[in-house]
């Protein structure tokens, strides 16, 4: 099953910190495939894959993930 994940950005800088120094910190049997970011580096689309439909639960995942990486 693929996903879009759209990111807005508030600090794009720092998030591209943090993605260097930590990765992309993706629960396991989520698969990246793809993004697309706009030139003011405020909106990024992401395409993810997962095989495990467990994974509905996406967007409280990566929302958790996000909150305690900060």
């Amino acid at each position: 099953m693929l996903y879009m994940v759209v990111e807005r950005f508030k600090d794009a800088p720092a998030i591209y910190r943090r993605l260097h120094e930590k990765g992309r910190m993706m629960p396991e049997g989520l698969e990246y495939v793809s993004s697309w970011i706009d030139v003011d580096l405020k909106i990024c689309w992401q395409l993810m894959r997962a095989e495990d439909k467990s994974l509905s639960r996406l967007g409280s995942i990566i929302g958790r993930i996000w909150r305690t990486s900060k």
